[in-house]
């Protein structure tokens, strides 16, 4: 698999939050301003921490009745 930052096949790849969930060369890990290789936490990727996504709650809920609700109707039957 090829980095999509540098274009050289890895043998070694982490999922990048930073690149939209792709695959990133361990290289390219370990110079990101998100790395911490701090040997007392076992989380070494802090981009979550420092992009936090608000979720709005009422957003939320009516996304997941309208998906329920298409999965009613294109069942036929009206049962989940």
């Amino acid at each position: 698999m090829s980095c999509p930052i540098c274009g050289i096949v890895a043998k070694e790849t982490r999922q990048c939050p930073e690149h939209y969930g792709r695959p990133v060369c361990v290289s390219h890990c370990y110079r990101c301003r998100y790395y911490d290789a701090d040997p007392r936490t076992t989380i070494t990727c802090r981009w979550h921490i420092y992009n936090e996504k608000k979720i709005d709650n009422e957003t939320m809920i009516a996304n997941l009745r309208e998906i329920m609700g298409r999965k009613r109707s294109d069942d036929g039957t009206g049962i989940l």
